[in-house]
C-alpha cells in the first residue's frame, strides 16, 4: 500500500487587513514583485465573512455589506458592479456552478434570500426567499451533482442572542423552487441553533454540516426529502453541546474534518449508517476556521501588507497563483503575488475549489 502524507491545516480566522484607497495598480503583473507583495487592489466595501471566488476566466467576484456584488477582472478594473438594494451581501460567498454559466449568494437579510445571478452581467435570474418570517443567510451555497444548492440559515449578532431566529437547512432545486427543509427538533441546551456553516459534499452526494445546536450532521438527499445518515456531537469537557462555525473538508478516501467551539478539529470517517471517530485534537482555543488539506504544512511566505484591519474571509488562489483576500473593515480587495495554484489535493481551500461549489 503507497503511504500518502498530507496535512490537515486550520487557519486562523482573524487575518491582519488594510487600509482603505483604491491603490488599483496598472494592469499585469510586474515582475519585480516578489511573494507576498501586492499586485494590485481595489475598493469593494466593508465584508464580514463574504469570501471570493473565481470564475473560469480570472473574474473575482466579491460581496460587501451595502449590497454590492462586484466583477472584478484579473488586472484590478471592474468588468461590473451590481447593486442589490437594501441587502447585505457580507456574509455569503458567491459560488459559481461548474459550467460557469450561474452565481449563487445570500443576503443576511431577514427573512434571506437567495440569489441566482448571471456572472457575465451580474442580472438576476431567479430569487428564493426563505419561508415563514426565516432568518438571514450566513452560510454560502453548495452545489450538488445534479444542480441542487445547498444552503442554511440563521441570525446571529454579537451579543444579542435574541436575534436568532431560524435553524434551517434547505436544497433548491436550479430552477429556483424548494426541494426540501431540514431541521433537527432536538433539543442540545444551546441558546444557538443557526447554520452558519458552509455544506461540503462528498463524492457519493452525502451532504456534510454542522450546526450551532453542536451536531455535526451527514444528510442524504432522496429527492423530495432529506435522511439524516447519522449525527456527531461536539461536546465541551463539562460535556455540553458546542456550536459547529467551521465547515468541513473531505479527503481523497472519504474522510471528514471540521472543527468546533468545543476547543476541538475532528476527522470522522463515513460508515454509511453511521461513524468512526479517527482522531480528534485539541486546540487552544475556538475553532472557527475550515480546514484545509496540503501536501505538507510549511511556510513558504507571509505578508503583513493588509495592515491592521480585521477579517473573516477566506482567500483564493487564481490559477497563476495569485491570492485574493478582502479586508473586513476597510472593503480593500487585494491581489498578492503567490507562489502557484491551489495544492493538489481533495480539498485545498474552504468550498473546495476556485467556484467555491463545496463538492
Amino acid at each position: 500500500m503507497v503511504q500518502k502524507s498530507f496535512a490537515i491545516i486550520v487557519i486562523a480566522a482573524v487575518v491582519l487587513a488594510g487600509g482603505c484607497g483604491d491603490q488599483r495598480e496598472k494592469a499585469g503583473v510586474r515582475p519585480s514583485i516578489a511573494e507576498g507583495g501586492v499586485i494590485w487592489s481595489v475598493n469593494v466595501g466593508e465584508v464580514d465573512w463574504c469570501s471570493p471566488a473565481i470564475g473560469a476566466d480570472g473574474t473575482i467576484y466579491q460581496g460587501d455589506l451595502y449590497g454590492n456584488m462586484f466583477a472584478i477582472n484579473p488586472d484590478g478594473s471592474v468588468k461590473w458592479r451590481k447593486v442589490f438594494g437594501g441587502c447585505d451581501l457580507a456574509e455569503s460567498s458567491p459560488t459559481l456552478t461548474a459550467d460557469g454559466k450561474r452565481m449563487y449568494f445570500g443576503t443576511h437579510n431577514s427573512p434571506g434570500e437567495v440569489y441566482c445571478v448571471n456572472p457575465s452581467n451580474g442580472e438576476v435570474m431567479w430569487t428564493y426567499t426563505i419561508p415563514r418570517g426565516g432568518g438571514g443567510i450566513v452560510s454560502s451555497a453548495a452545489i450538488g451533482a445534479d444542480g441542487t444548492i445547498y444552503i442554511g440559515t440563521g441570525d446571529w449578532f454579537e451579543g444579542n442572542v435574541g436575534d436568532i431566529g431560524d435553524d434551517r437547512f434547505f436544497a433548491i432545486n436550479p430552477d429556483g423552487t424548494l426541494k426540501w427543509i431540514f431541521r433537527d427538533e432536538e433539543e442540545t441546551g444551546t441558546e444557538r441553533t443557526a447554520f452558519f456553516a458552509n455544506a461540503a459534499i462528498g463524492a457519493n452526494g452525502t451532504i456534510y454540516i454542522g450546526s450551532f445546536k453542536g451536531y455535526f450532521y451527514a444528510l442524504r438527499d432522496e429527492g423530495n426529502r432529506v435522511r439524516v445518515k447519522w449525527k456527531f456531537a461536539t461536546k465541551n469537557r463539562k460535556g455540553e453541546f458546542e456550536e459547529i462555525w467551521s465547515s468541513a473538508a473531505i479527503d481523497a478516501d472519504g474522510a471528514v474534518y471540521f472543527g468546533s467551539n468545543s476547543g476541538k478539529v475532528y476527522a470522522l470517517r463515513d460508515l454509511g449508517k453511521t461513524y468512526e471517530l479517527k482522531w480528534q485534537f485539541r486546540t487552544y482555543g475556538e475553532v472557527w476556521a475550515s480546514p484545509v488539506i496540503g501536501a505538507d504544512g510549511t511556510l513558504r511566505w507571509k505578508t503583513r501588507v493588509l495592515g491592521q484591519d480585521e477579517t473573516r474571509t477566506s482567500p483564493n488562489i487564481g490559477v497563476d497563483g495569485t491570492v485574493y483576500v478582502c479586508g473586513g473593515v476597510s472593503g480593500v480587495l487585494y491581489a498578492i503575488k503567490g507562489a502557484g495554484p491551489l495544492a493538489e489535493t481533495a480539498w485545498p481551500k474552504m468550498q473546495r475549489d476556485l467556484k467555491n461549489t463545496g463538492w
